[in-house]
């Protein structure tokens, strides 16, 4: 039910998307269907198309692409017609490519390839060659089984052994082997641990986690590595303006913003009530604070009569508008090449002629906001012998001489608020946060500093190409020991390499993102994690959803995978202790040379008031768990702890029932049915003990988790029903127990729970286990 609603939620995420593309075909401007599109197709590049193939660029005027989904940079990348030399296939300038955004500009494109051949489909296909391990709790679940079917197969064999050496009775024997297969085996074991983890899912998916599988929810508790992408992860995935900086007073920013607005191409679409252009300009557009109606607004009132395209050459971009009845020449760019260029400045008293101490002061600020890995645009305007920049192909930066310098533009893909403090957490509670990259080495630095990575801006970061220099051995070393943690221009290979260098050493990982290139590492992750934004690909290689794009709901889903561990271990010690104290109980007993003390419909009952009530109980056990060393549900003192409290549990029976088959003159039907309350008793009673593994129970507020109260209450009056009603004495082959008798079965199963919290304390509460069975 949990499993089918989190799929409901996921097809609600996934918004299926038709593109269309514009080709040219016997000479003729055409637009057809996405999928109609063929290699040696004519594309026709526009600012806001989608790109529906792997193109070669033929033509190209201030052509920009968002390669976001592959490299995990925000910025958009210049294109062109130059071939690139760089060995980074998305670094190539001359190639769009399927699955990418044109985020500026015009030109025309010649198609390579489609559908499969693409790097989009490429990626995507790499999905089928990664093979995603058990995750704990299902390889921990088959160790259960395996050691339960190995106790349970060798206890029968040795029982009918001894049987067959003492001459009993085929069916006698038939009788104690069935019995000793009901004890062994705890039937409550599989559902108890499947609504444990639907519990623990619900609760990830009401603070924003969608867990596509419940598996999941549990190995989350055991993560001790995320590697995580930047881009719409730890920031917003976009540019944002930071700061205006004008020089003089500063009165009136508004004029800053509105040059710069007016060097730009974007506009605002009212239907998809947002800007459509480059990223550099859709966040001048958001930073206007009177909307994008006036964006449009203001753009009629200076409708642009030519441009100067963005050259990587030149470094610029430059927009021919009429204003107030002239032309105005408004340009932005890097800042060297328009302070060059100008031969004012503008203050708040007026223009000025530019002095060096302008400059300086301009520089400082520019210095240190690059240091912080941001972006600076300069902004500057022209309004008289321009020419005519309709011609302007070669020596470009001519017609911006002459300007006047506005302002600068201090730009960054902004860190989430609730970034830093999720990482800290993660990092107080021992799990390891490592940023992997495809964006520049300097911004990686600064970003990693900013959300608590790295506790330097100064940290070393690794580069893809270096990466492929580090062996795997030194490479995990690195990373586990702290000296490695950011990651930059890293490739989708490098990304699925890093996911299986220590997923194949044992180590649980989360890897989060959000573009195709994320998706082969997050298949093969112990946990994949992405946003709610990110590509369908991302989204159906994922374990896990961030469905509002926040981090911290990642750690919110660790202390809950953490709780969940916790209260599966804390089942499966109830479970096993007791089914195995069954065991070691009736095997006594058989080596004594007594009968058996339980018969199987006895059993069968005992375990249905056990493992039918009190089992489901430990799921809404909300204690605090440890914030170091995350818990695995068989670890050494799990593991510890179920045998010497199954071996302590069943000496304690078996010294009872060697008690009274020796000590007193009761008939066998009344030893059986003292045994039986006994069973019954000293698993309720130790129930209790078991509610916290970190505190004795006496110390634990017993009406904090109500249902296990009720539980409780419901399983004495089935007690008590089962020995003094005709009907209960009649089924299990019982007899009435006086009052004394059940006043001992209270005190015995006191004295159990008494030397479970004893064992806890031995066992469990120490830093290291006194006794580590492994």
């Amino acid at each position: 039910f949990q499993e089918g609603k989190a799929n409901n939620a996921f097809k609600l995420l996934q918004q299926k998307r038709t593109h269309s593309a514009l080709v040219i075909r016997d000479g003729k401007k055409r637009e057809i269907p996405m999928e109609e599109v063929v290699v040696g197709d004519v594309l026709l590049v526009q600012s806001g198309m989608y790109v529906p193939a792997d193109a070669r660029i033929v033509e190209a005027q201030n052509v920009t692409a968002n390669q976001v989904l592959f490299t995990g940079e925000a910025a958009a990348v210049n294109k062109g017609t130059d071939p690139s030399t760089s060995e980074f296939t998305f670094d190539a300038t001359s190639m769009i490519f399927a699955g990418s955004t044109i985020a500026s500009g015009t030109g025309r494109a010649v198609v390579t390839a489609v559908g499969k051949e693409t790097e989009f489909a490429k990626i995507a296909d790499s999905l089928r060659t990664v093979e995603k391990a058990d995750s704990p709790v299902e390889q921990e679940s088959k160790k259960i089984a395996h050691i339960l079917s190995i106790v349970a197969a060798c206890t029968v064999v040795f029982i009918l052994v001894i049987g067959f050496v003492r001459g009993i009775e085929f069916y006698e024997l038939l009788l104690i082997a069935v019995a000793v297969a009901v004890s062994a085996v705890p039937e409550g074991l599989p559902s108890v641990v499947t609504a444990i983890l639907a519990y623990g899912a619900g609760r990830i998916g009401a603070q924003g986690g969608l867990v596509k599988n419940l598996s999941s929810a549990q190995t989350l508790g055991s993560t001790e590595l995320i590697l995580t992408d930047k881009t719409g992860t730890l920031t917003y995935g976009h540019m944002d303006i930071d700061e205006l900086v004008m020089f003089g007073q500063e009165k009136d920013k508004h004029m800053l913003l509105d040059y710069a607005l007016l060097a730009t191409e974007m506009f605002y679409d009212e239907t998809r009530q947002g800007f459509v252009g480059d990223d550099v300009d859709t966040a001048i557009g958001r930073f206007e604070i009177r909307g994008g109606v006036f964006v449009n607004s203001e753009f009629e009132a200076n409708p642009v009569r030519a441009t100067i395209p963005f050259d990587s050459r030149y470094k610029f971009f430059s927009a021919l508008r009429e204003h107030d009845g002239k032309t105005v020449l408004y340009t932005k760019g890097a800042f060297e090449v328009i302070w060059e260029a100008c031969d004012s400045v503008h203050t708040g008293t007026g223009e000025l002629a530019k002095t060096l101490e302008q400059y300086h002061y301009f520089k400082r600020i520019i210095d240190q906001a690059s240091d912080a890995g941001k972006r600076i645009i300069a902004v500057a305007y022209k309004d008289e012998s321009i020419g005519d920049i309709t011609q302007a192909t070669d020596n470009q930066e001519s017609y911006i001489v002459g300007s006047t310098f506005v302002g600068i533009l201090v730009m960054s893909d902004k860190v989430r608020e609730s970034a830093k403090a999720a990482v800290l957490e993660a990092r107080d509670a021992d799990v390891k946060v490592i940023m992997i990259t495809g964006d520049a080495p300097r911004t990686a630095a600064y970003i990693a500093y900013q959300t608590g990575i790295t506790d330097t801006p100064d940290a070393l970061v690794i580069q893809g190409s270096e990466l492929e220099k580090i062996s795997d051995q030194t490479l995990f070393d690195r990373i586990m020991d702290g000296s490695a943690r950011v990651f930059s221009r890293v490739s989708p290979d490098q990304k699925l390499r890093l996911a299986t260098l220590f997923t194949s050493r044992g180590v649980v990982i989360a890897m989060t993102g959000d573009g195709v290139n994320d998706a082969p590492a997050l298949s093969k992750a112990s946990i994949g994690i992405s946003l709610a934004s990110a590509t369908d690909v991302a989204k159906e290689s994922a374990d896990l959803i961030l469905t509002n794009n926040s981090f911290d709901v990642i750690v919110h889903a660790i202390k809950e995978g953490r709780r969940i561990a916790s209260n599966i271990s804390k089942t499966v010690i109830y479970l096993l202790s007791t089914s195995l104290a069954e065991v070691v109980v009736i095997v006594g007993a058989i080596i004594a040379g007594l009968s058996i003390p339980f018969l199987p419909t006895q059993i069968l009952w005992a375990n249905m008031l056990v493992e039918g009530i009190m089992n489901f109980a430990y799921l809404f056990e909300h204690e605090k768990t440890a914030k170091k060393s995350p818990t695995k549900i068989l670890d050494k003192r799990v593991i510890s702890l179920t045998l010497v409290a199954a071996v302590v549990s069943g000496i304690l029976y078996l010294t009872l029932f060697f008690g009274l088959s020796w000590g007193t003159n009761l008939s066998e039907e009344m030893v059986r049915t003292v045994m039986f309350g006994a069973l019954i008793s000293g698993a309720l009673l130790t129930a209790f003990g078991l509610k916290s593994l970190e505190k004795p129970f006496w110390e634990v507020n017993p009406f904090e988790n109500k249902f296990f109260l009720y539980g409780f209450l419901l399983n004495i009056a089935l007690f008590i029903g089962t020995f003094k009603t005709e009907l209960g004495q009649m089924v299990f082959k019982i007899e009435d127990l006086p009052s004394e008798f059940m006043a001992f079965l209270l005190v015995f199963g006191l004295i159990n729970l008494l030397a479970i919290e004893v064992l806890k304390g031995i066992i469990w509460r120490p830093a290291k286990p006194i006794l580590a069975i492994t």
